[in-house]
């Protein structure tokens, strides 16, 4: 597992280094899996958002 640290920046533009930065990983694979995973989480979080967004201006 990716070893992170408590602090966080906001970039205006990707790169894998920047990731590097505050986390250590052992493949690239690894690197790829796990920012995936991140996508999916962050993508599914999202759906249900706006799911129970307009759920709530129904009423």
């Amino acid at each position: 597992m990716p070893t992170a640290h408590r602090t966080f920046r906001h970039h205006h533009t990707f790169s894998p280094s920047l990731i590097s930065m505050f986390y250590k990983f052992p493949s690239i694979e690894a690197h790829e899996r796990i920012l995936y995973a991140n996508f999916l989480k962050v993508n599914q979080e999202v759906k249900d958002m706006i799911a129970e967004i307009q759920e709530f201006y129904k009423k």
